[in-house]
Formats: structure tokens, sequence, C-alpha cells
């Protein structure tokens, strides 16, 4: 009898093994489902951030500069409307980033958009059309990588641009898409 109840008692039997495995696996997937959104919003809040510093810089720049804000080509003349700029992205350029280098400097993203990899999420451009620029304005595009509701209640899906226009005359006409809802 005493032989008889210790194999009964000697170790699990594999359906209870595997029911230990499968609900292991469940929560395992479950935290790192609930891991992936959270770094997503620690991104874009990480980027609405960096718009916020990158407007005081600007902002910074035109007050230094007779009422101008940066171009993103040749300075100070802003030849072509400005160009754009992709601001934490690999293909920003050297002379936004000078211009602004002594208020801020944006760290890169390396970044989750699969469509467009060297444009980062932050893009800027001088006011005004290509054919008449005007410096006293700018708008900036944002990336947003979660959906998120702006203050009229527009989502903006993720991987989708939002605008932040500042100063009378801000540029869209010249953006891909001028149809971009507010950020905030």
């Amino acid at each position: 009898m005493n032989s008889l109840f210790r194999s009964k008692t000697k170790g699990f039997t594999l359906i209870e093994v595997m029911v230990v495995i499968t609900i292991v696996g469940f929560l395992a997937s479950v935290v790192l489902a609930a891991l992936t959104d959270a770094r997503a919003k620690a991104r874009d809040t990480q980027r609405v951030q960096m718009v916020k510093e990158l407007q005081k810089a600007l902002e910074l720049y035109r007050n230094e500069n007779n009422g101008n804000y940066p171009c993103a080509a040749v300075m100070p003349a802003c030849v072509s409307g400005g160009g754009q700029v992709n601001v934490n992205g690999s293909a920003s350029t050297t002379v936004f980033n000078v211009a602004l280098a002594q208020f801020l400097t944006l760290p890169r993203e390396e970044t989750v958009f699969s469509s467009t990899p060297t444009w980062g999420s932050i893009l800027y451009r001088t006011g005004g059309t290509t054919a008449a620029p005007q410096r006293n304005s700018y708008t900036i595009l944002l990336r947003r990588e979660i959906a998120v509701a702006n203050s009229a209640g527009v989502v903006i899906n993720p991987g989708n641009f939002c605008d932040i226009r500042v100063g009378p005359s801000p540029n869209t006409a010249n953006w891909p898409d001028a149809n971009y809802p507010d950020c905030f």
C-alpha cells in the first residue's frame, strides 16, 4: 500500500503540464501586446513633446532674426518656398539643423513607418507657396503612430499625418496632401 501511494504523488501528469504551459503562453501574449501598445503610445507622446520643443526653438529663432522663421534650404533668402525639412529623420537638412542648433537639437528617429523610412515623423516647411514664400509662418506635420482624436473630434489614424499651422500664411498648398487634420 505504501508503494502505491508514492507512485501517485511522484509528479505532474502530462495534461497538467500542458494546461500550465498554455496558461503561461496566453498570459505572455497578452502582456506582450500591452507592452507593444504602451511603447507606441510612449513614442507618440515623445514626438508631441519634440514638436512643442521645436515650436519653442522656432520662436526663439524668430525673435533673433527679424520675425523670420528658418528655411530648409539656402539661408536667408528662403528660395523655393523654403523646401521641406525632415526634422527628425535621416534626411534632415544641415541648413535647418545649423539654424536651430543654438536653440534645439532633436534626436534622430529610427522610424517605425515603413512607407518613408528616411522622413522620420516630424516635417517642417515655411509659410506661403513655392512662388511666394513667407517666412512669417510655418507648418509642421506630425505623423501619429496610434489613433488619436484632435480637439474637433477628428480621428487621426496610425501612420497618418496631422498638421500644426502657425502665422498668417502657413504653407499647406505645397504638401503632398493639403487636407491634413489639425493635430490638437
